[in-house]
């Protein structure tokens, strides 16, 4: 059969006008579907594929940017290097969103709302971003700035579960790999599209050194929340009792009740002094063994300032899929508004445990729960 490049050139052409008028469909469906499969596909931080689905995801990418600097060196004005070209694009700007789109589900499994939301809505609009901005991938300070940000975010977890450690040092070190890296691809680029590399070279350099200021702001004033550690479970507890086969029994004053589920705080009610239970379930990916802190503080009712009354200091084993469990406990609360901070050593809070308490002349009912 005889080849046909205009007939070619007519299905190229319509496609391309097809796509043109339906492309915001296409990414906003793209973008949703994107991020439920991400949502119910990635299971542990820590594990193998996930993190190879990462690290291929960031191959293609780098891949693609080379491929549109050396498209914009051919002289000729080909078909065939519009098609390449129109490809690489949108297989860029996808692959980002698949990068980001991953990136937004572990950290927000990671996150405590009440600190680190100013993070995730930065993450948020980056996602966004990445979906109204298909033209900004030919050049090259969105480019890199891109790819920066997306290795410095898989960094900030991966050094952590590779040297099993965390800590200001090991924030640093992901930051300084990820910044390198980026240096040296930056010098492949800029033996491939000379011109433009000379024109951009401080202005790319000025942006990923403001990614770079931005997020360490954000990890020293604990806006970052503590991936890849994460709060599976946690509650408050008249009494907790380890059992023989590795569960715990629980009293409880509710038992699996979705208004639980859904409120803003736990009600801890008693008629003469009793324990309070704090039980949490923290996830640490293999090897990640370190101590970490619940906090008990109080709200006082004059200065509406919350007062520490206690710090505990327990060590978790990382490795469970469930979270490793442990708890704390405190005597005589006096009623009124409580939390529980649970924090790493360096501050980073992994969650938190609200509770109001209240002296009542009835004795509150109790159920048993197993906290498996």
């Amino acid at each position: 059969m005889r080849y046909d490049s205009n007939t070619h050139m007519k299905i190229w052409d319509w496609f391309k006008s097809w796509y043109a008028r339906w492309e915001a469909h296409i990414s906003s469906v793209s973008l949703i579907g994107g991020f439920i499969f991400d949502a119910i596909a990635l299971k542990r931080i820590d594990m193998f594929w996930e993190n190879i689905w990462i690290t291929g995801h960031l191959f293609v990418v780098a891949s693609g940017i080379i491929i549109l600097h050396l498209i914009t060196r051919k002289t000729a004005k080909k078909k065939i290097y519009e098609i390449v070209h129109f490809w690489t694009v949108i297989t860029v700007q996808f692959t980002f969103g698949g990068l980001l789109s991953t990136f937004l589900v572990f950290y927000f499994r990671s996150a405590t709302l009440a600190t680190s939301w100013v993070f995730l809505v930065i993450l948020g609009i980056a996602f966004a971003c990445n979906e109204l901005m298909r033209g900004y991938y030919t050049n090259i300070i969105y480019q890199l700035s891109s790819f920066f940000l997306s290795l410095f975010l898989f960094m900030i977890y991966l050094i952590p579960i590779l040297l099993h450690e965390m800590g200001d040092k090991i924030f640093i070190l992901a930051g300084g790999i990820s910044f390198i890296v980026t240096l040296l691809f930056m010098y492949i680029l800029s033996k491939i599209s000379k011109d433009e590399f000379g024109k951009n070279k401080y202005k790319t350099i000025a942006s990923l050194l403001g990614i770079l200021l931005v997020f360490n702001g954000c990890y020293f004033l604990n806006i970052i929340p503590p991936i890849p550690l994460s709060l599976k479970e946690s509650g408050v507890y008249h009494g907790i009792i380890k059992n023989t086969n590795g569960t715990y029994t629980a009293e409880t004053e509710k038992l699996n009740s979705w208004k639980r589920f859904f409120a803003f705080h736990e009600m801890f009610r008693y008629t003469k002094n009793e324990t309070a239970y704090v039980y949490t379930s923290i996830f640490s990916p293999n090897d990640l063994n370190l101590p970490i802190i619940h906090e008990w503080q109080r709200l006082d009712k004059t200065t509406k300032n919350w007062i520490t009354e206690n710090v505990v200091l327990l060590p978790i084993i990382g490795g469970r899929d469930g979270g490793f469990r442990t708890y704390s406990f405190k005597t005589n609360l006096e009623p009124g508004r409580w939390r529980v901070n649970v924090k790493t050593e360096t501050e980073q809070l992994i969650g938190r445990v609200s509770i109001v308490v209240e002296k009542t002349s009835e004795t509150p009912k109790l159920f048993s729960e197993i906290l498996y």
